[in-house]
């Protein structure tokens, strides 16, 4: 066994992987650095200690583990302990760094724990080998386990980045993760018979999911759920556009592999017989049981989920694996019915009601016949970041933006940071959050019937002609199909149907060029009021795709490897605003009335990667990253009447058709109203009134009947049934 050549290879892959992290800092953050280093040097002083303390040096086969466990000690504490004020004090009495200093405490501390854990393994190792009666056997059932737990950590670490959050579970949330990913596996080797290629071969993919996990998260801002797989070819289409650089979650996933096959291939044999689950009816019993305790214990902790909580909140309360199921038991049947007032125990009763609707009815009839042309701009990932972040510019790149003659602006809350486009998009022209749309990107999982809800079939009511444009792959959220059920009469989706392209450095579809697009097909469109619907490409990330001679703009302040893609961002975002404003000095000389509104969809997905200045307006984060700026203009002097500050997306479209003197249903006054009152309320249920006061969404308080009665009505328009009240939405 240990003269095994397959053994020998994967015993040294830590030692060459940790030698690369140490002659790649240019790639690597400084503290990772640190951490291998350290990690190294606990590994080199623990083999010394061994032999000094028990007389004989440890055995190879411990070294992967050893490296593993202690780069893990050395990160966590490396981490808490960095921004001590303390350890600076400390650092400084004994004439160090805080850097050298916190390296000598955690290599101590490292080779202490590390040698606590090896008696614990070993003690260990002596009752499993009394308790099966043989050595193999003991390891092989132990090591199964071990698998299991890592595929596990491997995945929760890649959502979380933080061990503090997994030790933050219960034991029974643990459990139930742990039970699905061994059922998992049970699955696989009744199907492959061998335990070593099973093992192999799911290790092989949980790691690999770990990875995409990770930076779907960091670009994309949720997680990899089974769900977003529909997606996929959204994904594929801008992966190029980004760039991939290490971390320690992506150490994490490549150790924790490494370690699993090491104990694949020394203690995992498919020969022993007196295995537990060696015979195929031992196997499939095992498989059903995990089946049954996963099924009973999910129904029990699926109920307590809210499903308008964060993602990462779930992740860490639940587990990675049952947010995956959750997701997915969503995503099956993705409209709540929203709370109502009765409650019974821990979870709540829904007591919604068609009659609870009976007294909401239009008030305002608008006699004028005249429709202003109406243009809505969702501009991707456009925002302000010294919204969020302290910072200063040697050029102001919201100049152009902000000096618009006539223009009224403000923030819009988005429904998700740093993406989820298909979800602003979604509120944006339908009035109607997500807050019960489970799951991500309604345009792929609605009914045609549903998606004819919103503005676009309204406004055709109307006597519009409905135009709906992105230069980006038709089939992306499944525009090809749901810009025509949405009832556009005319749609321009994917490189051939754009007849302007040109770039900024390495950036393709600048904003101008969408605009003369826009404006070719407006000169063209025929007498009757227009209403125009673009999805631009331009912001999109990555932003490391030029060279640094071409950003226009740059931070005065240090933000480490961000300094880079805050530059070319912030030079993105300052063309999106001259862009913009020459947009309006076309329309301006138009003899027809105009109205438009523009709005970012989402915030970059490295804004939560910095840190939030102090003094910001509110006190929580999932509104400071998503609000972004938007604004109404008008050639004719339009006015918004209703509150501009602050705004959901929600809000956008009926403050446009308040602006521009267009009828509006029940169902948009209803939005206005609530607007009024309380302009921010996001998809977790957070709330923000005029007076920018925040408090949590309680359907038992007199003061959210406004807002309890606009998700009744949200759930009443995503009927099929005979409730569906269609008054309520017609103008």
């Amino acid at each position: 066994m240990e003269n095994n050549k397959l053994l020998k290879l994967i015993h040294t892959v830590p030692s060459i992987l940790a030698v690369c992290i140490i002659i790649a800092p240019a790639v690597i953050s400084k503290a990772v650095l640190y951490i291998a280093c350290g990690s190294i040097l606990s590994m080199i002083v623990f083999y010394f200690y061994d032999k000094l303390q028990w007389g004989r040096y440890t055995k190879k086969r411990y070294f992967t583990i050893d490296i593993l466990i202690i780069i893990l000690l050395v990160k966590d504490f490396y981490d808490q302990w960095l921004p001590s004020s303390k350890i600076a004090f400390i650092a400084d009495k004994v004439g160090m760094s805080v850097n050298v200093f916190l390296e000598i405490v955690a290599v101590i501390l490292g080779i202490m724990s590390l040698g606590t854990i090896h008696w614990i393994i070993m003690k260990a190792g002596s009752c499993l080998e009394k308790l099966f009666g043989e050595r193999q056997g003991a390891y092989q059932n132990i090591c199964i386990f071990a698998i299991v737990m890592l595929q596990y950590l491997s995945l929760q670490y890649s959502s979380t980045q933080s061990l503090e959050y997994i030790l933050h579970q219960n034991l029974k949330i643990i459990v139930l993760n742990l039970l699905i990913v061994f059922t998992v596996n049970m699955v696989a080797v009744i199907i492959l018979q061998k335990w070593r290629v099973t093992l192999s071969l799911t290790s092989t993919f949980f790691c690999f999911w770990s990875i995409a996990n990770y930076y779907v998260i960091l670009f994309h801002g949720s997680p990899l759920y089974l769900s977003e797989l529909v997606n996929v070819k959204t994904a594929t289409a801008v992966m190029s556009t980004y760039e991939y650089n290490p971390s320690v979650a992506i150490v994490f996933a490549v150790f924790a592999l490494i370690v699993e096959f090491q104990c694949i291939f020394q203690f995992v044999l498919d020969k022993y017989t007196t295995a537990w689950y060696k015979n195929f009816m031992t196997r499939f019993l095992l498989c059903s049981i995990g089946i049954v305790l996963s099924c009973v214990m999910l129904r029990e902790t699926l109920v307590k989920i809210s499903h308008w909580m964060p993602w990462d909140d779930i992740v860490i309360d639940n587990g990675f694996f049952v947010s995956v199921i959750d997701d997915y038991v969503i995503s099956r049947n993705p409209i709540s019915e929203p709370e109502g007032k009765e409650q019974a125990q821990d979870r709540i009763v829904f007591t919604y009601d068609a009659k609870d609707l009976e007294y909401i009815s239009k008030t305002q009839d608008t006699e004028s016949s005249e429709r202003p042309d109406i243009i809505l701009i969702l501009n991707e990932t456009f925002y302000d970041p010294a919204y969020f972040v302290s910072l200063t510019t040697d050029v102001d790149y919201m100049e152009d933006f902000y000096s618009i003659e006539g223009a009224q602006y403000g923030y819009a809350v988005t429904p998700d940071t740093g993406g989820g486009t298909n979800n602003s998009e979604f509120e944006l022209l339908y009035s109607k959050s997500m807050k019960y749309l489970g799951g991500a990107a309604p345009f792929t999982y609605l009914e045609k019937q549903l998606l004819q809800r919103g503005v676009v079939s309204y406004l055709k009511k109307l006597g519009y002609t409905t135009t709906g444009m992105h230069c980006g792959e038709a089939g992306n959220y499944s525009r090809n199909t749901a810009y025509p059920e949405a009832g556009f009469d005319h749609v321009y989706l994917g490189r051939e149907a754009f007849s302007y392209l040109s770039y900024n450095g390495n950036r393709p579809w600048t904003d101008e060029d969408n605009y003369k697009d826009l404006i070719s097909h407006y000169e063209n469109a025929d007498e009757s009021p227009q209403f125009f619907y673009l999805l631009t490409f331009q912001n999109h990330g990555g932003f490391s795709q030029n060279e640094d001679s071409l950003d226009t703009v740059h931070v005065n302040e240090d933000f480490g490897e961000l300094t880079d893609d805050l530059n070319e961002y912030l030079s993105s975002i300052k063309l999106s605003g001259t862009a913009f404003k020459e947009l309006t000095e076309y329309y301006k000389t138009v003899d027809r009335d105009v109205i438009i509104c523009m709005v970012g969809d989402h915030a970059p997905s490295f804004i939560t990667s910095l840190e939030a200045k102090e003094n910001l307006l509110f006190a929580d984060n999932t509104i400071n990253t998503r609000a972004v700026p938007y604004v109404i203009w008008s050639n004719f002097g339009a006015k918004c009447s209703a509150y501009m500050d602050y705004a959901s997306m929600v809000d956008l479209m009926p403050m446009v058709l308040e602006a521009g003197d267009v009828p509006m249903s029940a169902f948009y006054e209803h939005v206005l109203r609530l607007h009024n009152t309380m302009p921010i309320r996001t998809r977790e249920g957070l709330c923000v009134n005029t007076d920018d006061q925040m408090s949590l969404y309680d359907v038992n308080d007199a003061k959210y009947e406004l807002l309890k009665q606009y998700y009744y009505l949200e759930y009443n328009s995503l009927l099929t049934t005979d409730e569906y009240q269609e008054e309520l939405f017609l103008p």
